[in-house]
């Protein structure tokens, strides 16, 4: 998604993230040691630069809030993954690069010389490629999403730790206390952060539980949960974000998905709907009215400009329109007048989820709901085939009529989103107003 941030405030968090990634780097090179081989040097600062961006990792996740505020949790994601790739490669090359330069250095990775090390090098090792390959191909693996996040979780932690170790061991570069106290330090909050969102936080939860109010079936082979908070005050969000759900009878489980929350941000209730689209979503059906669930939230900037004089061309797919439904809700139940058009591309009618509760609030002055079928009943006289470039231009002219900005936001399907921003960066919309939510996991 396309952040809700200042030019400022991204500077100033790639800054943090560079400053933390080369502060390895920067302490071995603090008063260092008389050089040795070029290769040797560019081996060691390649472990160096790896072992930095991966203690920044934690930072990057997506599930800090004042983090994913700034630039959308799935952005964060995003970059979580392309850091973490690019780390993985520099450390992987740490001891190539090396037993290139001095064979001689295999000598680490021999347990006939030291079991110990060469056990928690190998195991350090093992867990990057592990990490990577897992990442990139969850599912070719047949690994369940929740087996991958607790070997992530539990990876993470023993390459922070081994490879911490393994720098402050060698004792090179970083011989003075100081230096090692700052590398310890940072290694800690790297553990600390994976600890926190892991296993703190969703402890905490358990003093706010909820509770399943209904389950309700909805067109397109989806459901529709309401929740009721039991015993505190609920949850306060912005239309357009997300939280992670469990249910059980306590929040320290691995079952936690992501969801949209569908309903206003004025609903005492919270409501989400999900398709059936992974054995988890297939569940939902079962929930029992009376069932504990647990929240942590709301995450994400995936909401409308605050300024009522924005225009909001939406463009949604399947159970994308979810969010969408939250900010029309609001909007009603704060009695806010916007300029919006939706645009909900589905294969037929049946599988509009939600489009009886869109109909209703598209009857509201201002609101326009454009429905495109790739199959349409005969009788059909709406839009037709998939959404093209011609109908979202059309429908950016129908938006500038009004006075004031627009704002781009789309989630579905990655082709759809993807047609939506290329057609608009085409139409002269700035990349700052258009938004978008990747959701990948089912």
């Amino acid at each position: 998604m396309k952040g809700r941030y200042s030019w400022a405030q991204a500077l100033g968090w790639i800054g943090l993230i560079l400053f933390l990634a080369l502060l390895p780097l920067f302490l071995a090179g603090w008063r260092a040691p008389p050089s040795r081989h070029v290769m040797v040097e560019l081996g060691a600062s390649l472990g160096l630069l790896g072992l930095g961006l991966l203690l920044v990792q934690a930072l990057t996740s997506g599930r800090l809030a004042w983090v994913a505020s700034s630039f959308g949790a799935d952005n964060l994601t995003h970059f979580h993954r392309h850091l973490g790739l690019i780390g993985v490669c520099l450390v992987l090359g740490h001891p190539l690069v090396l037993l290139l330069a001095e064979p001689a250095f295999i000598s680490y990775l021999d347990p006939r010389v030291d079991l110990v090390r060469a056990l928690a090098l190998w195991l350090v090792l093992m867990a990057i490629v592990f990490i990577a390959a897992s990442s990139l191909w969850r599912l070719r693996f047949g690994l369940s999403y929740e087996l991958w996040r607790l070997l992530h979780g539990l990876l993470a932690v023993v390459i922070i730790v081994l490879g911490t170790g393994h720098a402050l061991m060698v004792d090179h570069y970083l011989s003075s206390p100081w230096q090692k106290a700052v590398l310890a330090l940072m290694a800690a909050a790297g553990v600390g952060t994976v600890a926190w969102t892991r296993l703190v936080r969703p402890w905490l939860g358990r003093r706010r539980p909820w509770r399943v109010v209904s389950v309700s079936p909805e067109r397109g082979q989806a459901w529709t949960v309401r929740l009721a908070a039991d015993g505190h005050a609920g949850l306060q969000f912005q239309p357009g974000q997300f939280a992670w759900f469990s249910f059980g009878s306590g929040p320290m489980t691995l079952q936690q998905h992501p969801f949209s929350l569908a309903g206003s941000a004025v609903d005492v209730e919270i409501r989400f709907t999900a398709s059936e689209a992974g054995d988890f979503t297939s569940s939902i059906k079962h929930l029992e009215p009376g069932t504990k669930a647990w929240l942590e939230g709301p995450f994400g900037s995936f909401v409308p400009d605050h300024d009522p004089t924005t225009a909001l061309l939406m463009v949604a797919g399947g159970i994308g329109v979810t969010p969408f439904v939250s900010m029309l809700e609001t909007f009603r139940d704060r009695g806010i007048d916007r300029r919006v058009i939706l645009v909900y591309a589905n294969p037929t009618l049946e599988d509009a989820t939600l489009s009886e509760a869109l109909a209703s609030l598209a009857e509201r002055p201002g609101t326009e709901l454009v429905h495109v079928l790739e199959d349409p009943p005969d009788d059909w006289s709406g839009e037709r085939g998939l959404i093209d470039e011609s109908l979202l231009q059309s429908c950016l002219e129908r938006l500038a009529d009004h006075d004031g900005p627009i704002q781009v936001m789309t989630c579905g399907p990655e082709p759809v989103m993807d047609q939506v921003e290329s057609v608009m960066r085409r139409c002269g919309i700035p990349w700052q107003r258009i938004f978008s939510e990747r959701f990948e996991i089912v």
